[in-house]
């Protein structure tokens, strides 16, 4: 794989940082590519865009959230054997290793698309039956994590 410069998708848009640093395949040593070094404004940036993002989100229909990320994990399955050469590349892994990360992946997408359809909301109803009380379970804020390396692919 040679090495290559890669950018940032902050709000849709690819993107640069003033400084980028090389990403190394621990196996080989080699320097396989070079990504952005995200900045302090960037970040603030990725956080307004999340919490955008799950303010439409949350008025999505769960009916078109299992549609879009079922198209999500097919697009995923379409460019599989890039993906897994990718994360070859940068992690070291061997390929049973890898093809097991990629297969977790598109596995638990379609798993929790489908168990959100299990979801319980239960209605509990008043002692004298006068008041009926909807539970409804939703997301209430945007998070972010910084991923181990061996699972960058998540």
């Amino acid at each position: 794989m040679s090495e290559q410069a890669y950018k940032m998708l902050i709000n849709g848009q690819l993107v640069e940082s003033d400084s980028t640093f090389d990403v190394i395949n621990p196996a080989t040593e080699e320097v396989v590519g070079r990504v952005p070094d995200i900045t302090s404004a960037q970040i603030e940036d990725c956080l307004t865009s999340a919490k955008q993002g799950l303010d439409t989100w949350s008025k999505t229909s769960l009916a078109q959230r299992a549609k879009l990320i079922r198209a999500y994990a097919d697009l995923l399955e379409q460019h599989k054997q890039e993906i897994i050469a990718i994360l070859i590349s940068e992690t070291g892994k061997p390929m049973d290793n890898a093809e097991y990360d990629f297969g977790m992946l598109t596995t638990c997408l379609r798993y929790f698309v489908e168990e959100a359809h299990r979801i319980d909301q239960p209605v509990i109803i008043d002692p004298d039956g006068r008041f009926h009380h909807y539970i409804q379970r939703q997301g209430v804020r945007c998070c972010c994590w910084l991923s181990c390396l061996e699972f960058s692919i998540a």
